[in-house]
């Protein structure tokens, strides 16, 4: 028996055990963090006193004074009551209704998982999203195999740092990828109904993940168009967008306004949000060199040069023409829209690194199935480190 085969004999790197091993990883995480609480599951809410009245709440949770919180106090919100029609009960103020109404997935799942009880849904918030990260690895891992590609290429997706940040305040980007991702892995099989009911699921968790499967509609509509024939798998792919569409007009008749109102101004110009973030950061870097801030915002310039230098390896990987069209032009629709984020969204690490999942995580899948293996190489020299220092990131400064 050669070396290698002992190696995999002893240390099978295949599906369900590297999903086994990226759950005990975040498992970590949310232990370090629930000791930074004193064990308290709600900290994952992340609630603040400007939206939530303590004295109103079913069931306690831990709730920061003179903050406004984050969004997963609104998704705790809808998972209390998924069928709500009222912008503030249970002692919670929805932010903006429609928009956190559009993304009923998680909430709806959280709610299913604690059996209606609000005492269990911190737990089930907390369960869900693992549960997501350990689909996410069996669908990414799956993926690559089915390429006749070693099983290890797909904890690139998995080890996403931004999914650290998803994780630790209960937002819906893992459940969300863990849907879209079975939906491009479906596709990609030519299982177009099945890539459709995924899909669907997908978009009413966030609407960001509409483009999966467009790329492929993309393709298809030119070869009908140069074929001249009218192609059936276009009546599948059009599904997800079909869903989307009505059920953005029933939020919108639900609670009276838009799902968009108020996200205008999340694009703009292309690349001038980054290019003036990464100014910034730099400016910041050369400020505070010897200062307990150095470390931070070192963080803050490494994870969104991370995310540029994830789109010019899939960039290069697509230049050698070996990628698949439809995954490809799925690529471009997301790299166009991270190009347009404007910088309200790159602000911080929570907001911009939550707003590229998909884009990172078409471009992961893309680096995965390159044919040679420098470039899956390259990615995980460069998410290793910067998981790891998440972890460190949320340790010292998410408490």
């Amino acid at each position: 028996m050669s070396w290698r085969r002992s190696i995999r004999w002893i240390f099978p790197l295949n599906g369900p055990v590297l999903a086994l091993s990226v759950v005990l990883l975040y498992g970590a995480l949310v232990f370090v963090h629930l000791r930074n609480f004193g064990g308290d599951p709600s900290a994952f809410i992340a609630a603040g006193d400007q939206y939530v009245d303590a004295a109103k709440l079913p069931s306690p949770i831990l709730i920061k004074h003179d903050s406004a919180g984050y969004d997963g106090e609104f998704y705790y919100r809808l998972a209390l009551d998924p069928f709500t029609g009222k912008r503030t009960a249970d002692g919670i103020t929805l932010d903006n209704p429609a928009t956190r109404g559009a993304r009923i997935g998680y909430p709806l799942l959280a709610w299913a998982a604690s059996l209606g009880h609000p005492a269990f849904l911190p737990w089930a918030m907390i369960a869900l999203n693992l549960a997501g990260l350990a689909a996410i690895t069996l669908l990414a891992t799956g993926l690559v195999k089915s390429h006749g590609l070693p099983a290890w290429r797909g904890v690139i997706v998995p080890l996403y740092p931004g999914f650290t940040l998803t994780l630790v305040r209960d937002t819906t980007e893992i459940v969300a990828t863990a849907a879209a991702l079975a939906a491009l892995a479906c596709a990609m099989r030519q299982r177009y109904w099945l890539a459709a009911a995924m899909l669907s699921c997908a978009v009413i968790t966030r609407e960001t993940t509409l483009f999966y499967l467009a790329g492929f509609g993309i393709v298809e509509l030119l070869r009908s168009v140069r074929q001249r024939r009218w192609s059936r798998t276009l009546v599948p792919l059009a599904i997800p967008a079909i869903v989307f569409g009505v059920w953005q007009i029933f939020i919108a008749r639900y609670w009276g306004a838009s799902s968009y109102s108020g996200t205008s101004q999340n694009l703009g110009i292309p690349l001038e949000g980054f290019m003036r973030y990464i100014a910034g950061e730099w400016r910041q870097l050369l400020i505070v060199p010897r200062t307990p801030l150095f470390r931070l915002h070192l963080y803050y310039f490494a994870t969104a040069i991370f995310v540029a230098a994830m789109i010019a390896l899939s960039a290069a990987v697509i230049a050698r023409r070996r990628s698949d069209p439809s995954l490809t032009a799925t690529w471009g629709l997301y790299v166009a829209l991270v190009v347009c984020l404007t910088t309200a969204i790159w602000v911080q690490p929570y907001d911009y690194m939550r707003a590229c999942t998909d884009c990172v995580v078409v471009s992961a899948i893309l680096v995965a199935l390159s044919r040679q293996t420098w470039p899956s190489v390259t990615a995980l020299l460069m998410v290793i480190p910067l998981w790891r220092a998440s972890f460190w990131f949320l340790k010292l400064y998410d408490v």
